[in-house]
């Protein structure tokens, strides 16, 4: 992780909207609905420059896991890593069932947090009408979902019949 004493990481006020966008789009990331979701976006700062960031896009009981992004020359350094814990932690404390998140280019990444691929057309209804599903993200993009319900994680399959 982080070593760094003048990185932090601190949740994204209506002030950075512009300053979140920008990066955003710095780093080819959508910046559709940011400004709706900002108060749920995690932003690594250095100094006073954002160095990444993560949201988190909230619909009922489950989420939209976006805009995951860190500067190029500030990958490999637990950033990323750092983000997507607190948007997770967010997503648990919210007593949230599922994360999902589209991604273009990183599905192996992401598989490592536990993260699984599905069937774009799985994705369930509520996130249908996110800016990502929207078009933001490409009909290309990789739909995967991370279960947080803890019962989900024991299930071998269905329970038999006593």
């Amino acid at each position: 992780m982080t070593s760094n004493p003048e990185l932090r990481f601190r949740r994204a006020a209506k002030a950075d909207l512009r300053a979140v966008e920008a990066f955003l789009a710095a780093t080819e990331r959508p910046v559709g609905g940011v400004a709706d979701q900002l108060e749920r976006f995690w932003l690594a700062v250095h100094g006073n420059q954002i160095v990444g960031c993560a949201g988190l896009e909230k619909y009922g009981a489950i989420a939209l896991l976006r805009s995951v992004a860190v500067l190029p020359e500030r990958r490999n350094q637990g950033i990323g890593k750092a983000l997507i814990s607190h948007i997770v932690q967010d997503a648990m404390s919210a007593n949230l069932t599922d994360l999902y998140l589209l991604t273009t280019h990183a599905d192996r990444y992401f598989a490592g947090f536990g993260f699984r691929a599905l069937n774009r057309s799985a994705a369930p209804n509520a996130l249908l009408a996110s800016a990502e599903f929207q078009g933001a993200c490409p009909e290309s993009a990789t739909l995967m979902r991370l279960s947080l319900a803890p019962s989900h994680s024991h299930r071998q399959g269905p329970v038999p019949n006593t």
